[in-house]
């Protein structure tokens, strides 16, 4: 062989070997990195500030040091000495924002704080209070200006402000230039504007939760721990406003009722708004949401659109269950939006039509609605998907546009625009319909835009039994 052929062949091993050197190296660093990340662990219901978290440390003095770590995922635990509840009274300035992406605060560390195991109610053991009843005016409980921040296990009461912001409000003064969203956050197993023990009132002033321009955020979930109970709060419960809020999801909640989902802890003014150019959040889902006894149950705005609110259970709110909104309306809504011909009007959620109800029968266990839905016109004959959801009510709301006491499920329908400008007609068949129950339908379009509830339908008993043979072998 050639030398210079031997010398190309000795540079490129040398060249590889260096690849493969940085390759562990880096692979190296990175477990470095995992194995370092740190937990901070607060031993004290203190309010002291300082930079670094030592066997005696506070909870200020924690979120300082772990927005300060180097780690890639720092967590805060708890271990304060001591039985039952821990107050931590937030005293005359802000906590520290969070700033480290990535950050766990868990307070089911704490010693005999367990996560909800129930699916009809929740009996998770809450130790740690975040309280703001000594706090400034201006103070939230937590604001969250890092991506992919988890908060579980905290009852956060008595803030002038939020209980917790996720994103900066202001979009600039909170988190500073850079770091004002929040994007991928999960907020699970909390009490936001109850007590730890799940029942006594102590709301946040302007609201519990705010979700500001961070798309991806999930609150609560699909598992029993994932189960938030966000009552009691002096204005919304959630609040999502401005854009870049898309894949947020908001599932398996009580908002408004106390832990056992069956006790008026209704927030002031609505469970849920979704706020001017709030798009694209999915609003229950495989565990509904249980939107009970506030003021209005959820409010879209103008300009917001693209949210699915179908898969809730939605009863016992004051003024309407979903309030679509022609203009900025606020958590107060404006009262049922009247269909329009061939759905031309806009608003909040682009004010879907509702459908209107011809028949609810219910043979067996299934329940066939019948009725019409009011489109878009378009040019030509178009096909024009929704889904339809039925809901079974105790009674009719005094509306008369019920609200959605138990989600049944939902069916999709294509409807045809036959260049007529009349309504389409539709039938859907849903399982599980309970006996003499009150029957309300919600659309929601292709794009995920859900209507208001529509009025009310007795159910009537079918001749189901009949229909399956039974009457030809009598």
């Amino acid at each position: 062989m050639p030398k210079q052929t031997i010398d190309i062949v000795a540079a490129s091993r040398q060249i590889c070997s260096a690849l493969n050197n940085a390759a562990i190296a880096a692979i190296l660093l990175t477990a470095a990195n995992l194995a370092h990340a740190a937990t901070f662990t607060v031993t004290s219901t203190a309010d002291t500030a300082g930079a670094t978290c030592g066997a005696t440390c506070t909870f200020r003095q924690a979120l300082t040091a772990a927005n300060a770590d180097v780690a890639a995922a720092p967590k805060i635990a708890f271990n304060i000495p001591g039985t039952g509840v821990h107050p931590i009274s937030v005293v005359g300035s802000s906590l520290p924002t969070i700033d480290h992406a990535n950050l766990t605060i868990d307070g089911y560390t704490q010693p005999g704080a367990t996560v909800n195991t129930l699916a009809e109610g929740d009996n998770a053991v809450i130790l740690i209070q975040l309280d703001g009843v000594g706090a400034g005016s201006s103070t939230s409980g937590l604001t969250l200006c890092a991506a992919s921040t988890t908060i579980k296990g905290l009852s956060i009461t008595r803030f002038v402000q939020r209980g917790l912001k996720i994103g900066d409000p202001s979009l600039s003064s909170v988190c500073g230039s850079g770091t004002r969203t929040a994007d991928d956050s999960i907020i699970v197993g909390n009490f936001v504007g109850l007590k730890p023990d799940g029942m006594t009132s102590a709301g946040n002033s302007f609201g519990g939760v705010l979700l500001n321009s961070s798309p991806n955020v999930r609150i609560g979930g699909s598992a029993a721990a994932d189960r938030n109970v966000i009552s009691a709060n002096g204005a919304d419960g959630i609040d999502v406003v401005n854009p870049n809020v898309t894949g947020t999801a908001i599932l398996g909640n009580y908002i408004g009722t106390d832990k056992s989902g069956t006790l008026d802890r209704g927030n002031n003014t609505s469970g849920i708004i979704l706020a001017i150019n709030s798009n694209g959040v999915t609003v229950g889902g495989a565990v509904p949401n249980r939107i009970a006894f506030n003021n209005i149950g959820i409010v879209a705005t103008a300009a917001s659109a693209g949210n699915d609110l179908a898969a809730n259970d939605i009863f016992a709110n004051n003024a309407l269950g979903i309030d679509l909104c022609g203009a900025n309306c606020g958590g107060n809504g404006d009262g049922t939006t009247a269909n329009d011909l061939n759905d031309t009007d806009s608003g909040g959620n682009n004010l879907q039509n509702f459908p209107s109800l011809t028949s609810a029968v219910r043979s067996y266990t299934t329940i066939t609605v019948q009725g019409s839905l009011d489109v878009p016109h378009t040019a030509g004959i178009t096909a024009q998907s929704f889904s339809i959801a039925v809901y079974a009510n105790t009674t009719c709301d005094s509306t008369g546009n019920g609200e959605g006491e138990i989600y049944l499920g939902r069916a999709p329908v294509v409807l045809f625009d036959n260049n007529a400008l009349t309504m389409q007609t539709f039938s859907v068949n849903i399982d599980g319909a309970p006996a003499g129950a009150i029957i309300t339908t919600t659309a929601t379009d292709a794009g995920g835009s859900t209507s208001e509830f529509s009025a009310c339908k007795s159910m009537t008993l079918g001749d189901g039994i009949f229909k399956n043979g039974f009457e030809a072998s009598m």
